[in-house]
């Protein structure tokens, strides 16, 4: 039973690492890269933002962490996850709560440059606009999985922006 209950903990918690404010400082690197060009012809359902260093300054102004995706073009399981993350299920959520960005990741170059050299396709992760690490998923959930994935990431971001409240007040406090 409890080979079981392991197992069970194993399938449900262990499709994603959790690294929490480790300093994250190469993802200005991969926001300077210049954008893939995005097909004319085809709306997205996820407003995906430019890789750029501007994002950091959106996500501070909306107090929103930025959701990063790295895809191959060459992966079959990162043509599913692009699906279930633009279903309208995750769409609106991931828009209303997240800044994301999209990468493509074909030449190999990003997540090498992140990851010390590994490298799993799919990559979701969420970074704070100090380029602070704040969650990890790698490879393709399930549709439930993902939706724990983002869940987390509000709860943590909803903690996090109360978190830089009270660090301001703090400050505000000291400087009268």
């Amino acid at each position: 039973m409890k080979i079981f209950l392991l197992f069970l903990m194993f399938c449900l918690f262990g499709c994603h690492q959790q690294v929490e404010s480790k300093p994250f400082p190469k993802v200005v690197d991969v926001l300077k890269i210049k954008p893939d060009a995005a097909d004319p012809g085809k709306e997205d359902p996820i407003k995906w933002q430019e890789r750029n260093i501007n994002v950091l300054e959106k996500a501070k102004t909306e107090k929103k962490f930025v959701f990063m995706v790295v895809l191959t073009d060459s992966c079959g399981y990162c043509k599913i996850l692009k699906q279930r993350l633009e279903s309208p299920e995750f769409a609106k959520l991931i828009s209303d709560n997240f800044i994301p960005v999209l990468i493509d990741d074909s030449e190999n170059t990003i997540l090498p440059q992140l990851f010390e050299g590994r490298t799993s396709y799919p990559t979701m992760f969420f970074v704070s606009h100090d380029r602070s690490l704040v969650q990890i998923a790698q490879g393709l959930g399930t549709t439930e999985q993902i939706r724990l994935f983002l869940v987390e990431a509000m709860v943590k971001q909803k903690l996090y922006n109360q978190l830089l409240e009270q660090t301001e007040e703090i400050e505000s406090a000291k400087n009268f």
